[in-house]
């Protein structure tokens, strides 16, 4: 089904597949919690659990590419950040309601980064946003500053120089 409004998934389902791409097809269990901690204690630290091989690396590789496209060529350009290569992909729905679609939409930015070496997957999702067409003009220039930040965070050291 190529028209995405027919189709439903939670933020989380759509995480967890974009992990897949961003893990070369590797599907993760994903987890809210990463440590329990009593004081400075770490008492509990989630585990990586593979749940299966939904896509190969070569469909992840191919996909990656496609989403790098469109951050760098398409609606998501600016969910970029210069010196990373990024891979996002935009959405933009109109609500159900009733036995049909109504006058509010949802917008999403969807991604992970650096594509080559990835340290997260994101989601930017906005209800009924007032400002703003399609999620280009809203949820992606989110994307983009929260990617930044993040890199910036951890340190990540970029793809290629910026020019």
């Amino acid at each position: 089904a190529s028209f995405g409004q027919g189709i439903t998934a939670t933020p989380l389902q759509m995480v967890a597949a974009y992990g897949a791409l961003a893990n070369g097809g590797q599907l993760l269990k994903p987890y809210i919690v990463k440590e329990k901690r009593q004081g400075n204690k770490v008492i509990a630290t989630a585990k990586t659990e593979v749940l299966g091989n939904p896509i190969s690396l070569r469909t992840s590789t191919i996909l990656s590419g496609m989403l790098v496209s469109v951050v760098r060529a398409g609606h998501a350009k600016q969910a970029g950040v210069p010196g990373y290569w990024i891979g996002a992909k935009t959405g933009t729905a109109q609500v159900a309601e009733g036995k049909g679609y109504g006058a509010k939409y949802m917008h999403t930015a969807l991604g992970y980064g650096p594509i080559d070496n990835p340290a997260f997957v994101m989601l930017v999702k906005l209800n009924d946003p007032k400002a703003g067409r399609f999620a280009e003009s809203t949820a992606v220039p989110v994307f983009g500053q929260v990617a930044k930040f993040l890199l910036q965070y951890y340190e990540i050291p970029p793809d290629e120089e910026v020019k």
